[in-house]
């Protein structure tokens, strides 16, 4: 647990940095608990905007734990204390922290007293109401502190400007005292307990003490005291300790900054103030940044741009920055226009608008940043156009091609290093206007990457220069499609970053090799890391931009890397927090784009009632509205509107779709959902090519001919991901052409690479299209085969309105995966149903028609499985089918601890093994399971608002199950286990009837002669035998003990009965094992019977 008090006073970046860490799923077992003053925080106060974890209102104490307080106090009963503790109570208001000051006030004052001829307190109840009173802490903090010795206050005044806590000997020197002296003079204080002493340091009681202390000083007392800590601060600041005494040192200097006159000094102290703030703006406190920088351009004097240019010019600039990075932008657009008309050097202007296009970019303001690039870059003779034309395409592309003759790829690295100032602006200005016209300006980026490389190739290499051959790499590789020239050249910028160490162009490299380059010739997996290492370097900086545009592919490429949606969703949610905190747009509309598509997939929506996939709601939603404002997000949002309604069947749609995504080519060319939108139209076309008219017959030919040759190609180069897709849209050819033996291989190859690639969901798409196929052949056994295979892969990957889709469409097919019981007749089927999780109807159980026939039916079944192994894993399976559950644990007792002994979930397979204790096992809600297993009581909730007092447990916390059932396991009434099952998605599910029939079911499966012999035996440390005799007797209160297990009583009802803890009944409990040697309650009891203890 982490805990930070007065949060009220941290500095932004503080808590910002507090309010990610809060909201980070991925910490662990973390506590992070913050307290702050509410009163004390005005509407703009960044606490305000906090809105992660829970808040706890700490209220006042009401008069009743005044009274219980007190009364523990002073060890006497609540009615002596009622009139006093009254009293003490409005004058306190019940403050905790006021009261127990208050009362440590009228004990020195004598009004309170032990008395020892009665051996009890005393008080003067009258003498106390008379007493003036102090309305709050701080009056009650003067009063004491007026009684001190006018020399200790007068030295605590000093403490009290050092801060809340400080040195004797920093102390001593700013007061002119002796480290003696000063120690007895703060005497008085630490006896009265106003001041503490720790090892090393003195630290006030409460900062009400400092306030109190403070406020009894006049402005001009605070600034001459402020000056001459400041200035014993300076010169203990040599050598390396400046950098270490910078920042409280300025704290204090800048308090009292009218008392500084000295021309000398006051340009020495602008210098620190510039140190101190570049110190803080490495911290990313940008708002203390700006205090420092602000200090320092207020002790410039009026001729500072000429007497002092350098130091002009860097505060200025420093200050500039700050106030945009701190939301400013009127303020910092004014420093900007005065750095730029003071500068003396177009050189100096060019490298102040490289610093406003990254600053602009990354408040979002792109148009602004993009002008300025190109008018510094017209400034220094590179003319950049606003709108390219071909022609400017032709002049960049044939000085590319020209190069590329010129250079082998491995002679690029070895240019030479730039030199010339001019050319190193450049070609820095250049690497910037690439960053930030790649979302908003694609065709303008495409112009801008290509000239950095011409740029590099001609003049040679600077730190940001590298990003240019980027520019070569993505003409090679996505224009002219030799991809492997392509990965080469990228590979030559990665080598140049490495070499600078520069962040800035490492963190746009990484993103390029990761978003553009890498799936071209490699497993789309491998540029995550690439990604990975862009978010890095853009953290060291600064680039919130590309932290962003990173962000968003690391989010985007795993959904169609086939991620599971429910881990996907997980996923989701941690990319929402970042974008908040990033105030990222694009990757705020990537954010609301895939967290309406998994809802939509998984059929969470509201209302939203199976059969299908409702692809329309996608176009209600309003997430195009969140896209609106980039070029990018939007092209995405039409790429999974052709998506949804592909998958849902309405192919017209899709195609409609699809005409829409040709606007915004330019955004998405050469990212991996670019190839996904190749694919999906394909498929689409093909889906409904013999419902279109003839002449659009003739023009979505041409488009599915030119889609496949694309995935054909991509495939020679990379078959890991795009062989399945080249598959699968030859099968549909196939189809389309009535080659029938071909499709049919087709279908297979695609089914079989896509599963070795690991992308779930196409596997079950080119199942899904196989069963369409062999449909249309009259094949429908074969096509129940595929249909089933299509089922389970969409469900295993967490489609759960596909396949619900699946059911309604083909209910007649999908028969065997219904468990017994269901008529296959009558209409559509509830969500929990399409999720797999195949149950009869409640109104059958409750008839005795359904669940329970189904329960005798699968006990009996069980009955036939030899191995025990298995036969735990059918009941577990069962039980999850009359639930409706997704996950299903079985956990027994071994030597009175509790192992998980079987496991089974729907949407991934488990590796089976050993049984692992309960302890080391992270996915389940821990505190519920030791309490069925300690009460035998069944706990079962529907909705959040239910868990009570499991809601402190980890795993409910952090993964919120939406229903929950936790059974004990009897035989003979004697408990060995517990049976645990959860829905993760749908809320409400267990009804009372099919958990009647679970343990039914349970209770049945413990008479099976496997299951019997299981606990008789299994674990047991000798072999059961009458004549045995006990090494070691068991005691008077073991056998009670072994009475009531006997009797079927839970470690909580025979601590009860016998009056003791629960530990003691489990130590106890570990004797009878031991004594027995036996494992189990219920291998005890049978041999304590065989032993005719019992």
């Amino acid at each position: 647990m982490l805990f930070l008090d007065d949060l009220q006073w941290a500095d932004p970046a503080s808590l910002k940095l507090f309010t990610y860490l809060a909201g980070n799923g991925d910490l662990g077992a973390l506590l992070l608990v913050g307290a702050f003053r509410d009163n004390e925080l005005d509407e703009k106060h960044p606490l305000q905007e906090c809105k992660e974890g829970v808040r706890l209102l700490l209220k006042p104490w009401k008069r009743e734990h005044v009274t219980d307080f007190v009364a523990e106090t002073f060890a006497v009963d609540k009615e002596e204390v009622e009139q006093l503790a009254e009293m003490l109570f409005r004058k306190t208001a019940g403050n905790p922290f006021f009261l127990s000051q208050l009362l440590q006030l009228i004990y020195t004052e004598g009004l309170i007293y032990f008395d020892p001829e009665e051996a009890r307190w005393q008080w003067q109840l009258e003498a106390i109401q008379q007493r003036r009173p102090e309305n709050d802490v701080l009056l009650l903090f003067l009063y004491k502190l007026q009684r001190l010795p006018e020399e200790t206050l007068s030295m605590l005044k000093w403490a009290a400007c050092i801060g809340s806590r400080f040195s004797l000997a920093m102390l001593a020197a700013v007061s002119g005292k002796s480290g003696e002296e000063t120690a007895f003079l703060l005497q008085p204080a630490q006896d009265d307990g106003l001041v503490l002493e720790t090892e090393d340091q003195v630290e006030f009681l409460h900062d009400w003490v400092q306030h109190a202390l403070y406020s009894l000083l006049s402005e001009a007392e605070r600034k001459e005291k402020h000056l001459a800590i400041g200035r014993w601060l300076l010169a203990q600041s040599t050598g390396d300790k400046l950098g270490e005494l910078v920042l409280p040192m300025m704290d204090h200097f800048n308090r009292s900054l009218t008392l500084i006159e000295g021309p000398e000094e006051r340009i020495k102290l602008a210098e620190y103030n510039l140190l101190a703030g570049r110190k803080a703006k490495t911290a990313a406190a940008y708002a203390s940044a700006l205090s420092y920088f602000r200090s320092g351009t207020s002790l410039l004097p009026p001729d500072a741009w000429t007497r002092y240019y350098s130091l002009s010019y860097d505060l200025h600039l420093e200050r500039a920055q700050a106030e945009l990075l701190t939301g400013h932008v009127a303020e910092a657009e004014q420093l900007f226009d005065l750095v730029l008309a003071k500068t003396k050097t177009e050189l100096e202007r060019a490298q102040v608008a490289s610093l406003q296009i990254i600053l602009y970019g990354g408040i979002g303001e792109y148009a602004k940043a993009v002008r300025t690039g190109i008018e510094a870059l017209g400034r220094l003779g590179i003319k950049v156009p606003f709108k390219p034309t071909k022609k400017d395409y032709a002049k960049e592309l044939a000085l590319f091609l020209l190069h590329m003759r010129r250079w082998k790829t491995s002679e690029l690295v070895a240019l030479p290093e730039v030199t010339d100032p001019r050319q190193r602006v450049i070609s820095e200005l250049l690497a910037r206007l690439c960053s930030v016209t790649m979302a908003s300006y694609p065709d303008l980026h495409g112009l801008v990457i290509l000239k950095t490389g011409n740029y590099a190739a001609r003049h040679g290499h600077t730190a940001m220069s590298s990003v240019g051959y980027l520019g070569y790499s993505i003409t090679a590789g996505i224009i002219l499609g030799n991809y492997p020239l392509g990965e080469e050249l990228c590979r030559v910028a990665i080598a140049l970053a490495d070499k600078y160490g520069n962040s800035a162009s490492s963190s746009i490299i990484y993103f390029v090799a990761g978003g553009l380059i890498s799936h071209w010739t490699r497993p789309a997996r491998e540029g995550l890391a690439y990604l990975e290492e862009a978010v890095r370097h853009g953290v060291e900086a600064g680039d919130v931009l590309i932290m962003g545009y990173a962000h968003v592919l690391l989010l985007e490429m795993p959904y169609w890397l086939g991620m599971p949606l429910e881990e996907f969703k997980q996923l989701v949610h941690r990319k929402g927090r970042i974008a908040r905190q990033l105030k990222h747009d694009n990757l705020l509309a990537n954010v609301a784009l895939y967290e309406k598509l998994v809802s939509l997939l998984q059929g969470r929506e509201e209302g939203q009632t199976p059969p299908g996939l409702q692809a329309a709601r996608w176009q209600e939603s309003g997430v195009r509205e969140i896209a609106q404002k980039d070029g990018a997000a939007l092209g995405t949002y039409h790429i999974l509107d052709l998506y949804l309604n592909y998958l849902a069947g309405n192919y017209a749609a899709a195609l409609e779709a699809a005409e829409r995504v040709y606007s915004f080519m330019g955004s998405i060319q050469g990212f991996l959902v670019s190839a996904e939108f190749f694919f999906y139209h394909a498929l689409a076309i093909a889906a409904y090519f013999r419902e279109l008219p003839a002449p659009a017959r003739r023009r979505h030919r041409r488009i599915f001919h030119k889609h496949l040759r694309q995935v054909k190609k991509w495939a020679s180069f990379c078959p890991e991901n795009f062989a399945h897709k080249y598959w699968l849209l030859a099968a549909e050819k196939a189809r389309l052409e009535g080659r029938v033996e071909e499709a049919m291989g087709l279908y297979d190859r695609a089914a079989q690479s896509a599963q070795e690639n690991g992308y779930r969901q196409n596997q079950a798409l080119a199942c899904e299209l196989a069963a369409k196929f062999y449909l249309s052949l009259g094949l429908k056994k074969v096509a129940r085969t595929y249909l089933e295979d299509a089922f389970h892969g969409y469900r295993r990957w967490g489609a759960l309105a596909k396949v619900g889709q699946l059911l309604a469409d083909y209910r007649d097919l999908l028969a065997e995966v219904i468990p017994p019981g269901e008529t296959g007749e009558g209409g559509s089927r509830p969500v929990e149903e399409a999720a797999g999780l195949l149950v009869p109807k409640a109104g059958e159980a409750a008839s005795g028609v359904g669940m329970l026939q189904w329960a005798g039916a699968a006990a009996a079944a069980m009955a036939r499985e030899t191995e025990i192994e298995k036969l735990f894993d059918a009941f577990l399976a069962n039980a999850m089918k009359i639930l409706g559950a997704d996950k299903g644990y079985l956990i027994m007792e071994k030597g009175d601890e509790l192992f998980v002994e079987t496991a089974r979930e729907n949407h991934r397979e488990l590796p089976a093994g050993e049984a692992v204790p309960l302890e080391e096992f992270a996915l389940l809600p821990k505190t519920v399971i030791r309490y069925v297993a300690r009460t035998l009581e069944t706990v079962a909730f529907q909705r959040r608002e239910q868990w009570g007092i499991f809601a402190v447990d980890p795993y409910l916390a952090e993964f919120a199950p939406k229903s929950v059932v936790c059974l004990p396991l009897l035989f003979q009434g004697i408990p060995y286990g517990v049976a645990y099952f959860e829905n993760s998605i749908l809320p409400g599910l267990f009804g009372a009837d099919q958990l009647e029939t679970v343990k039914l079911m349970a209770s049945q499966i413990a008479y099976i002669n496997q299951v019997q012999s299981y606990l008789m035996h299994q674990g047991d440390k000798l072999p059961m035998k009458g004549n045995d005799r006990l090494v070691e007797p068991l005691s008077e209160r073991e056998l009670e003990v072994l009475r009531l297990i006997a009797a079927g009583l839970s470690n909580k009802e025979i601590a009860e009965r016998l009056d003791m803890t629960v530990n003691t009944a489990k130590t106890h409990i570990r004797n009878i094992y031991g004594k027995l040697q036996v494992n189990r309650r219920v291998q005890a009891v049978e041999k304590a019977r065989q032993m005719r203890i019992l």
